[in-house]
């Protein structure tokens, strides 16, 4: 009994991290890369803003992804 309450706490653990690193990643992906490139072609917030811009939107592709396929999952 103990053992299932322990698995049901990691297995949720998980998927909060998961949830978490996958909006994460691609937002902190896009700011870093971002401004990378506009030091380098020293066009300040131009890259910056739209690749971040990018990533909120890939991260919330990720996040609507990952919940569809949780709801598919707890329904069967």
């Amino acid at each position: 009994m103990m053992y299932h309450h322990w698995m049901s706490l990691w297995r949720s653990t998980k998927e909060a991290l998961l949830v978490a690193a996958i909006f994460a990643v691609p937002v902190f992906g896009g700011l870093w890369l971002g401004s990378v490139v506009d030091r380098g072609l020293n066009t300040q917030p131009v890259f910056t803003l739209g690749l971040l811009g990018l990533g909120v939107i890939g991260g919330f592709y990720g996040l609507i992804s990952i919940f569809r396929r949780m709801n598919g999952r707890t329904r069967q």
